[in-house]
């Protein structure tokens, strides 16, 4: 059975998931993707059928091998570190009605050697209480997971682009939110990003708020990554110049137009040149066509307040604490 799918083959989200179908769709139609392949869902079925082993069945592990290996020795893999960024792609993943974000692991500064363990920790990751409980409350009945491989982008600096704007829901704002380092800043919520909003029909800067950056996130020569201070002279300095900003604008509403619809894009500078990680839909209440980064369903009368909640719960809340509050919450 083929178990490997690369990026520039397609490949159904059903097999694929879907944050490796978005980017096998960018990447065919010419926008500036990392080369990389996708282990299918039908890897992880396999194991689960085994019985969930420490290891990899065989066949699987035959197949990643081969393919890590061809991945890193091609011409496209030229220029980018030599480890890999290894990320699940559920089947359930990236969808319009749920983004599954930070659900499952990411695995970023992966050595070859070490791709498999990385996989069997995303695969895993999927049988936590936290996602059985964001699966039962979507419903979906079986949620496969595919895992990307693709190697890391040495990213100078990294960030997230709205093509509409998340608070507003105005499709005609596009928002870039940017950091110093790879993306786990921005996205991981480890540092106050750089903020631009830019009008989509012009390009045009709206509005601009420099951050003082005092993290980054780099790769730890050991492997993985690691949260280092700023030097100095970034720290106040934006991430991005104009001109940047306005390839950023450029390649943004390309990747709406092939996606057709409003994108939540993850993005990393490298030298001279963007690369596209990842495009999701933003999800959308179609009936109002309200944009929200919230998953959970609200009305026009919900008013969201951190009044007292800051204090009573600072840190992240865990799926023990929320089950046994979110009756009184509610």
């Amino acid at each position: 059975m083929r178990l490997i799918r690369w990026l520039t083959d397609g490949g159904d989200p059903a097999e694929v998931g879907g944050k490796a179908a978005a980017l096998g769709a960018l990447i065919r139609a010419g926008l500036p993707v990392p080369p990389g392949f996708c282990l299918t869902a039908a890897a992880y079925r396999q194991w689960v059928e085994m019985g969930r082993p420490e290891g990899l069945p065989p066949e699987v592990g035959a197949q990643l091998g081969t393919a890590v290996e061809e991945l890193l020795g091609s011409e496209p893999a030229a220029g980018f570190a030599p480890v890999l960024a290894v990320r699940s792609s559920a089947t359930a993943e990236d969808a319009p009605t749920a983004s599954f974000a930070g659900q499952l692991l990411t695995r970023l500064g992966v050595p070859p050697d070490q791709v498999a363990a990385a996989v069997l920790a995303i695969w895993r990751s999927a049988e936590g209480a936290g996602v059985r409980a964001y699966r039962s409350r979507l419903g979906p009945a079986e949620v496969g997971v595919a895992v990307l491989i693709q190697p890391l982008v040495p990213a100078e600096a990294s960030g997230v682009i709205f093509t509409a704007d998340p608070i507003s829901g105005d499709p005609d704002r596009l928002v870039v939110n940017a950091v110093w380092g790879l993306g786990e800043g921005v996205v991981g919520g480890l540092v106050t990003p750089d903020h631009w909003v830019v009008d989509k029909a012009s390009g045009r800067i709206l509005e601009a708020q420099v951050a003082d950056k005092e993290l980054m996130v780099v790769l730890d020569p050991s492997g993985g990554t690691r949260k280092v201070p700023a030097p100095p002279d970034r720290r106040g300095r934006p991430a991005f110049g104009p001109e940047t900003l306005g390839e950023l604008w450029r390649l943004a509403r390309l990747v709406e137009q092939v996606r057709g619809a409003p994108q939540d894009i993850e993005f990393a500078a490298a030298g001279e040149k963007i690369y596209l990680l990842q495009a999701r839909p933003i999800t959308v209440r179609p009936a109002e066509g309200w944009v929200s980064e919230f998953d959970s369903e609200t009305d026009p009368d919900t008013v969201w307040t951190a009044a007292n909640i800051q204090e009573v719960l600072p840190g992240l809340v865990t799926p023990l604490t929320w089950s046994a509050m979110q009756e009184n919450l509610n």
